[in-house]
């Protein structure tokens, strides 16, 4: 975890009494400083000897910190405690300063507090959670003011900071390798390759960025030449511009990104760093070398790899300030024009592991072939309970090559409602999104397939207390026939599960579903909240499942699980369709739709979570604590996604 704290310019011999310390919290791309920190604990990070603790005095990247008449300076520090040090000795709290050397605890380091000291307490709230028999961690930036008022001050996040704080906060989530499934990646891909290449634009911008960090040499770079590596030889700079920042930023390649992540992915699935790869891939590719997976790839010529091993947040930063990987990010040796990132963690030791693939073909010359393997992912581990979620599924069988279109008289081939023939469910291929949408426009217009609104919900307000956008419940009259339509767009994220490729390609997914109607009461067909008496297990006939979502549209006779209820597994280790209403009655609650073949056509679960409720289509991906639950159970994922929107219709008889 990452803390920020402020401290004003002062003077150490002096003026002591008057110091204040403050707690910076993040604001959107800003360090505002709301909170003051015992002053004690302030003091001595002042005066720790920055040769021996981790700490900064002058950290770098920051403007001036003038603001109405008062001079602030920011420190940096990172302190470290365990449980014992900081839960079990009240009314004393005691943090390490972390040693330059690594590590905390050393004699010296420490620093108590008294709880009697409100600011003592304020300070624990904002460290990480502790927990019995483990150490955590927190590193700060400290400021120091002559006065006790509260510092109006407002500091841009350093882009590098940003980007690893990112990094750090996407690697807590994880779902199944897209070519080892038995390995973990970022749960949001996308947006975790981002933050990795905006680190490394971020640090390619700064003409000092390895002067500030402590790297030995390639310190400058104004010249043509800079005394570079592990060779000790001046190397030549190929610059983009003769004035800072001297380089273009990097961008991204689809080849290279696949041949990144098939590397991450193969040095977790043997929890070795590695620049080898696997002598057989599928059973006949040979993979060994580098040169022969980029081809394997279809990436650029000119390709360099680097590799490395750490937690989220170090990469490319160990590459960018060490003495033999720096080059591409500086142009050091020739231009680097494109790049590919990858990461994944091997599920059982959790170490990360990462590449990045470079290449100095220009842009222009990118090749157009589409990348060669690696677009699907499925994800096959079960996740344990968890106080009110419901259903998951399992992966059916490959839709047979049948399609959802038009008959020749102009109506849908699947007609909503219709008879399915029982048990059986007559699979189908995914619909484009153009095909899709014309397909619900003509089911929903009241003159032709009929479908009238009850329920339009923005999903972005959920929360304890909901309300629809629109609800025509007392309106619609009879019906025999229900039909949901659940949209999400991960533009902001990833595609995490909805049948995403390596790249995640952000793209719109929607589901139409009808059914005959389980009710003949309008105002139960929406979500369960407590209080309805909306509560509903059962088998549902006739469904017709539309989308652009692979491997759940089709029709035959499904299954509903809508209650607010707390649930329990019913069968297995893993949520799924076959779970049951348990516990509180005003609790986690379920509102899942799930085809014959027992998987999830779409789930909302724990609405009242608000942006940590469980929204998906098709099967769940993600994995926590090594399981996988498919119903979208413990998912807290609703915040992914930048739109989500859920309509209900009915037909009336």
């Amino acid at each position: 975890m990452i803390v920020f704290v402020a401290a004003s310019l002062l003077n150490l011999n002096s003026a002591q009494a008057q110091t204040t310390y403050w707690l910076g919290r993040i604001d959107n791309t800003d360090y505002v400083f709301d909170s003051q920190l015992p002053q004690g604990f302030g003091d001595s990070i002042a005066k720790a000897d920055a040769n021996t603790f981790k700490v900064n005095k002058n950290p770098k990247g920051f403007d001036s910190l003038n603001a109405s008449g008062t001079a602030y300076s920011l420190v940096e520090a990172s302190v470290t405690s365990d449980w014992t040090m900081f839960e079990s000795r009240l009314p004393k709290r005691a943090v390490s300063i972390a040693l330059k050397s690594g590590g905390g605890g050393a004699e010296g380091s420490w620093v108590h507090m008294e709880t009697s000291d409100p600011l003592v307490e304020q300070f624990a709230r904002n460290l990480p959670q502790r927990k019995k028999g483990s150490w955590f961690n927190a590193d700060l930036i400290i400021l120091v003011s002559p006065d006790a008022a509260q510092p109006a001050v407002r500091l841009p996040i350093p882009k590098t900071t940003l980007a690893r704080n990112a990094m750090i906060k996407l690697g807590e989530q994880t779902l199944a390798g897209f070519f080892y499934p038995q390995v973990q990646r970022p749960l949001h891909i996308v947006p975790f390759r981002q933050a990795m290449l905006d680190y490394g634009n971020a640090g390619r911008q700064d003409p000092d960025f390895r002067k500030h960090n402590g790297s030995k040499t390639a310190t400058d770079l104004s010249g043509d030449t800079t005394y570079a590596g592990e060779h000790k030889k001046w190397e030549t700079i190929t610059k983009d511009s003769p004035t800072p920042p001297y380089f273009n930023d990097h961008v991204t390649n689809k080849e290279l990104t696949e041949a990144a992540q098939f590397q991450a992915e193969y040095q977790a699935s043997i929890d070795t760093m590695t620049h080898g790869g696997p002598a057989s891939y599928k059973g006949d590719k040979r993979l060994i070398d580098f040169n022969t997976r980029v081809g394997y790839f279809k990436g650029p010529g000119k390709s360099f790899e680097a590799c490395g091993a750490g937690s989220p947040g170090d990469f490319p930063h160990v590459w960018m300030v060490g003495e033999t990987h720096f080059r591409p990010w500086f142009n050091v040796g020739g231009a680097i024009h494109q790049v590919g990132y990858g990461a994944a963690k091997n599920s059982k030791s959790g170490n990360w592991y990462y590449t990045a693939v470079i290449s100095q073909t220009p842009v222009t010359e990118q090749p157009k072939t589409a990348p060669a393997a690696g677009n699907s992912v499925a994800a096959t581990n079960a996740a344990a309970p968890k106080t009110g979620t419901n259903p998951a599924a399992p992966n059916g069988s490959a839709p047979a090559n049948t399609n959802i279109g038009t008959n020749p008289g102009g109506q849908p081939a699947m007609q909503p409602g219709s008879p399915s023939g029982g048990s059986q469910f007559a699979t189908s291929k995914k619909m484009t999104v153009d095909s899709l949408d014309a397909a619900i426009k003509k089911m929903t217009d009241p003159n032709d397939g009929g479908y009238k609104l009850v329920y339009d919900a923005d999903l972005g307000k959920l929360g304890a207390s909901f309300s629809y956008d629109v609800n025509n419940s007392q309106t619609v009259g009879d019906f025999n026939s229900i039909a949901y339509l659940l949209e999400l767009d991960s533009r902001s994220g990833s595609s995490e599960g909805l049948g995403s490729s390596v790249f995640d390609e952000p793209t719109v997914k929607k589901v139409f579903v009808t059914m005959n109607a389980f009710t003949n009461d309008a105002s139960k067909v929406g979500i369960p909240v407590f209080g309805l008496g909306a509560s509903f297990q059962q088998a549902v006939e006739s469904m017709n499942v539309f989308s652009n979502v692979e491997g759940i549209n089709g029709m035959g006779t499904g299954s509903i699980e809508f209650w607010p209820n707390d649930y329990v597994v019913g069968e297995g280790e893993v949520y799924d369709s076959k779970d049951e209403p348990s516990g509180r009655d005003n609790g986690y609650g379920s509102m899942q739709i799930h085809n014959p073949r027992g998987e999830t056509v779409f789930a909302l679960n724990g609405w009242s979570g608000g942006p940590k409720a469980d929204i998906g289509i098709g099967n769940s991906a993600i994995t926590k604590e090594g399981k996988t639950h498919k119903d979208w159970t413990f998912a807290d994922n609703a915040d992914s996604y930048s739109t989500k929107r859920l309509r209900i219709y009915v037909r009336s008889r």
